[in-house]
């Protein structure tokens, strides 16, 4: 009876040379880098930035004291906030991975050109923070699985 070689598989493999700076990374899916490129933020003019800024301020002004009442309510922040007359304004209940409906409420709108303000509000804390548009254009990020 005779036995089979047994051919060791790397002895027989090419030598790889090692990818340069400008390769994709081989362990990425061949579309990675577009598929992902909507999470690259543009940058904010200088007059976007000091635009957003004032926003930003105004809307903390509003939803500080709601967060410290225990107040959470998306439809109240909307009424509060719709006077500043932020176009593009979102604003929509936490949500969480386990399908369950936390206490509070997010919030995007642009301001300028290029210029976003993005924030929450949830039990002990109410943040506004400044950012450029999504690589699609807009200020809030979609809804992800």
């Amino acid at each position: 009876m005779s036995v089979p070689e047994v051919k060791d598989p790397a002895s027989d493999a090419d030598v790889a040379e090692p990818p340069d700076a400008e390769s994709p990374d081989p362990d990425s899916p061949p579309n990675h880098a577009d598929n992902n490129r909507w999470k690259q933020r543009s940058e904010m003019s200088p007059s976007d930035h000091a635009r957003a800024m004032q926003a930003a301020t105004d809307v903390r002004r509003v939803i500080q004291p709601m967060c410290a009442k225990g107040d959470f309510s998306p439809d109240h922040a909307r009424r509060l906030l719709e006077p500043f007359g932020f176009e593009t304004l979102i604003i929509r209940p936490l949500r969480s991975a386990s399908g369950e409906t936390p206490t509070g409420f997010v919030f995007a709108f642009s301001v300028g050109e290029a210029g976003c303000v993005v924030g929450s509000s949830r039990p002990g804390s109410a943040t506004a923070r400044l950012d450029g548009p999504t690589g699609e254009g807009t200020c809030f990020e979609p809804v992800s699985h």
